[in-house]
């Protein structure tokens, strides 16, 4: 049912280049609805668990940032010369919207607001709903949103100029770059999709278990949006809203993934105990005894509290001296700032000692005995 929703799409936005090259009139007379065959809400979808590699981590997202500038380099000099492209990924990671609510955008897209917002936000993006009918069609964006858009619209408008027509206004703020000369042709997604696969390409894309990561299915950044909003804590109906989501339903799709997610994560790393030892117990057993992603209260600052739930800690924080404890690489930067912490308090610890009683504490000494147990 997809497919051919797919290629009724891709006949809509290519019907100029159809007409010259066939000599065929006639497939200027396609419009927007014959690129949709099914109305809103009668096209069914079978439930399928979310893939776990649909969310990009922080280090793919950076590395997708940092090269990004490839996309605007000109092809003599090994890029793709596609100025646009650099701003539609800009929208795409920081508001997840659907591609198609991007190419879709008005060539003046932002609405003021009236107050000063703590969050950082400064205007209102407005965006055409081109999947589910909801009440409010804008989002509010921060700064970086709006330079993206203002660029954007200075390239727009040089473009008309280049079309001669310097004083017509385009409709899209994304523009096709063939038989536009109106400007109202938006840019392909088609296009777009194309591109990003050979971008992913190019600059070897990987995640960080070395497989390669395809950023041409540009919903993966909107799922990527969405569970970082929900791991920030952002409230569902908050969220929900921000995505465009009529109910709670639709939004929790993105809940299952962010569980699909967090399993993925705490399997990843290799499980060590106290003493440095492989911890011998199979790691998704561990994570579904812990159940991480309905409850907490097992998950320390540094690791991991293996302790059966109905047993209740009585050792404090002697963490790291118990034979319950169990870490793993993705606690590195807490553990090295608590190694460091620790020996700066046993320096604390013998130069007041010594100045009290005149020479430091012995190597039997109980508390640092402990203390260097921990280091």
């Amino acid at each position: 049912m997809t497919a051919p929703e797919q290629f009724y799409r891709f006949l809509f936005e290519e019907r100029e280049t159809a007409a010259v090259e066939l000599n065929e009139p006639g497939w200027l007379r396609l419009g927007p609805q014959h690129a949709a065959l099914f109305r809103f809400g009668d096209k069914p979808t079978a439930p399928r668990p979310p893939s776990p590699d649909i969310v990009l981590s922080d280090a793919v997202i950076s590395r997708i940032a940092e090269n990004s500038e490839l996309l605007a380099t000109p092809v003599e000099d090994g890029g793709f010369g596609e100025q646009q492209l650099v701003r539609v990924l800009g929208l795409l990671i920081k508001t997840g919207r659907r591609i198609s609510e991007i190419t879709l955008l008005d060539f003046d897209p932002l609405v003021a607001i009236p107050f000063s917002e703590p969050n950082g936000h400064v205007a209102r993006l407005r965006y055409q709903q081109t999947k589910i009918i909801t009440d409010d069609n804008t989002i509010l964006v921060d700064q970086e949103v709006v330079d993206l858009i203002r660029q954007q619209q200075d390239f727009a408008r040089a473009f008309m100029v280049e079309q001669g027509k310097p004083r017509v206004e385009p409709k899209y703020l994304f523009l096709a770059s063939r038989n536009n000369r109106n400007g109202d042709r938006p840019y392909p997604q088609s296009k777009i999709r194309l591109r990003f696969s050979e971008f992913a390409t190019l600059i070897d894309l990987r995640d960080e278990q070395g497989k390669p990561v395809k950023v041409s299915k540009t919903h993966t950044f909107r799922h990527t949006r969405a569970t970082n909003l929900l791991n920030a804590g952002v409230p569902i109906h908050v969220a929900m809203r921000y995505m465009g989501h009529k109910t709670p339903t639709m939004f929790l799709h993105y809940a299952q993934t962010l569980s699909t997610v967090a399993e993925s994560e705490f399997l990843r790393f290799k499980k060590v105990t106290a003493d440095g030892r492989e911890y011998d117990r199979d790691p998704a057993e561990m994570f579904e005894a812990l159940a991480l992603d309905k409850r907490t209260d097992r998950v320390l600052p540094n690791g991991y509290c293996t302790l059966p739930p109905r047993q209740a800690c009585d050792k404090g924080n002697a963490c790291l001296s118990c034979t319950k404890f169990v870490t793993d690489a993705s606690f590195t930067e807490a553990l090295v700032r608590q190694h460091e912490d620790t020996m700066s308090l046993v320096e604390r610890r013998q130069a007041a000692h010594s100045q009290r009683f005149g020479e430091p504490m012995t190597q039997d000494n109980v508390w640092l005995r402990g203390r260097r147990e921990e280091i």
